[in-house]
C-alpha cells in the first residue's frame, strides 16, 4: 500500500466525487460541491490528477456519450 498525505487523500476522493458531478453540473458548482472555494486552484489541482482540465473532462465524457 502507498502511503500518501491525508491532504493528498482528501484531494484523492474530491477529484474522484467531482468526475461524476461534472457530468450535470458546471465546473464552479463543482468545485465548490468538492470543497473547494476556488474554481481555478480546482481546475489546476483537477489537471494535474487527471491529465485534462475539467472542461476537456466533461467534453470527453460528452463526446463519448454521442459516440
Amino acid at each position: 500500500m502507498t502511503r500518501c498525505s491525508i491532504n493528498q487523500y482528501l484531494i484523492d476522493v474530491r477529484i474522484n466525487k467531482s468526475k461524476d458531478l461534472l457530468i450535470t453540473m458546471s465546473v464552479t458548482e463543482t468545485a465548490f460541491e468538492v470543497g473547494f472555494n476556488n474554481s481555478a486552484y480546482f481546475s489546476t489541482v483537477f489537471k494535474k490528477q487527471t491529465g485534462k482540465t475539467p472542461k476537456e473532462y466533461q467534453q470527453s465524457i460528452a463526446s463519448a456519450g454521442n459516440g
